[in-house]
């Protein structure tokens, strides 16, 4: 048989409350199983002060298709954004054995800035403000 502990108000054992089909008040819980969210639209809301971390011991996370692991995306399909793409280290790649484009498109003089604290490089062609020099022909 079950044992039913009710109460008007909270149910508090050792410091965690409950009440109904809340409990709050937890500061660590520990699970071997799975946590399943049933609500039609369901959030994980963090309002500490700092940061949420969400760690695997033992493999990649994996959230809605895309794996995180070790700092790396994977299985990415499309990247939308409003904002900047900033990349400090490293280069774009762009790795596919068939062909791609870049493709802008602004309205008219909204133009596609590429620039450089260097020079631009388009296949050997060198741009550098207001220069362009190569080494092969003009045709």
């Amino acid at each position: 048989a079950d044992l039913s502990i009710s109460s008007g108000g909270n149910v508090d054992i050792q410091g965690v409350l409950f009440n109904g089909n809340a409990m709050s008040a937890v500061s660590t819980l520990a699970m071997t199983g799975d946590l399943t969210l049933s609500a039609a639209a369901a959030t994980i809301t963090h309002s500490g002060a700092t940061s949420l971390t969400i760690i695997s011991s033992s493999g990649p996370v994996i959230v809605e298709g895309v794996t995180m692991s070790s700092q790396a995306l994977s299985a990415v399909t499309d990247v939308t954004m409003t904002g900047d793409l900033t990349n400090s280290v490293g280069d774009i790649l762009l790795t596919s054995t068939s062909a791609q484009a870049i493709t802008h498109t602004g309205a008219a003089a909204a133009d596609l800035s590429i620039s450089s604290g260097g020079n631009v490089d388009i296949e050997g062609v060198l741009f550098n403000t207001d220069a362009v020099t190569m080494s092969g022909d003009l045709t």
